[in-house]
């Protein structure tokens, strides 16, 4: 019967409890991942409030010049360096 159980063990131990650490790690890491997507998605919506920003004022004739000068050219669907 020990040797039952030693042999439980050692398989546990050789081929179970290998999965169970790397499963603990990933979800030790899910926190982190959240975090740094959450920042990504923050940066995404600043870019489109800030675009919908500029086309509304656009729409209403009160974007800078220097704006318009570089916004022209890409509303006219040709190249122009930004």
């Amino acid at each position: 019967m020990a040797d039952t159980a030693q042999a439980i063990l050692s398989f546990a131990r050789d081929h179970v409890l290998p999965y169970i650490i790397e499963a603990a790690n990933m979800i030790k890491g899910v926190p982190k991942d959240v975090e740094d997507m959450k920042n990504k998605l923050e940066n995404i919506q600043a870019m489109i409030y800030d675009a919908d920003r500029a086309v509304d004022l656009a729409d209403r004739g009160t974007l800078p010049d220097d704006i318009k000068e570089k916004a022209y050219p890409v509303s006219q669907g040709t190249s122009s360096r930004l």
